[in-house]
């Protein structure tokens, strides 16, 4: 629909999901382990007077250490600092060294760190947020997709009674018994467009069930049926699923580095 979405921010959010402009910025009621004390202390005092930085706002609104370093993760203090690995070794040290502020500067001295890249933003918005805001989580895997000949979902209607692929990202599924004691399984998968209704009927859960675990991605060929329109659902007729191995995935989110050992910055 075009709409864009922003993550949550100590200087904008509400504790709800609201409007702006043209785009819906993340509430804080969905940062994880954020109490709704410091929540309601946030939004009090911005509305007093915007956080002018880091120390300014832990200041203000007293937080634990772990509420302030799942902020960071999300994005949440990107008004104060677009440099997150930094902001997150800046709270480590100024906690852990009493909240002596002029004590962290010190430490902090000639310290570079590389910003996040889009992997990095995605896997923690997946961890802090449960869902991601900086790209769609079909992101992570973008060149590993083989996106010849997969329909979206905005064209499933149109392909009523053929054999198609599908590429989707998990959002729920459910497991069924069926009269004659087998199991099938019901999936819904989310592509960059909208949501396919998949089914694995027993003889393609034996087969493939085993392979559903986590959020995926799943490749998904079958055929599509549609007995109302609007109402597309595939049958799943095969299922394969898109995975980056251990290297792959380290690769891709190691790019923060210290010109000093982390080690040395505690009192």
């Amino acid at each position: 629909m075009g709409i864009h979405f922003l993550p949550p921010d100590v200087n904008f959010s509400d504790r709800a999901f609201s409007y702006v402009s043209d785009a819906i910025r993340v509430g804080l009621d969905m940062v994880f382990e954020l109490t709704d004390k410091t929540k309601d202390r946030i939004v009090s005092e911005r509305r007093r007077l915007i956080f002018r930085d880091y120390y300014d706002f832990v200041q203000r609104t007293r937080p634990r250490e772990g509420e302030v370093s799942n902020l960071i993760k999300c994005g949440g203090l990107r008004s104060l600092d677009g440099n997150e690995p930094y902001l997150l070794l800046k709270n480590k040290l100024f906690f852990r060294n009493k909240r002596n502020r002029n004590l962290t500067e010190a430490l902090l001295q000639n310290v570079k760190l590389v910003p996040y890249n889009k992997y990095q933003c995605l896997m923690h918005e997946m961890e802090i947020l449960d869902f991601t805001v900086t790209d769609h989580p079909l992101g992570l895997f973008e060149d590993k997709i083989p996106w010849d000949g997969v329909t979206p979902s905005f064209e499933l209607e149109s392909h009523k009674g053929k054999q198609i692929s599908f590429l989707g990202w998990l959002v729920t599924s459910r497991r069924v018994k069926t009269q004659s004691q087998e199991y099938m399984k019901f999936l819904t998968l989310e592509d960059r467009y909208g949501l396919c209704e998949a089914v694995m009927f027993p003889k393609v859960y034996s087969q493939y069930g085993h392979q559903v675990k986590g959020y995926g991605p799943y490749l998904i060929k079958g055929a599509v049926q549609s007995r109302l329109p609007g109402e597309a659902n595939l049958l799943v007729e095969e299922l394969a699923t898109i995975e980056m191995n251990k290297r792959e995935l380290e690769e891709r989110l190691q790019n923060v580095n210290l010109e000093k050992d982390p080690a040395r910055y505690h009192k």
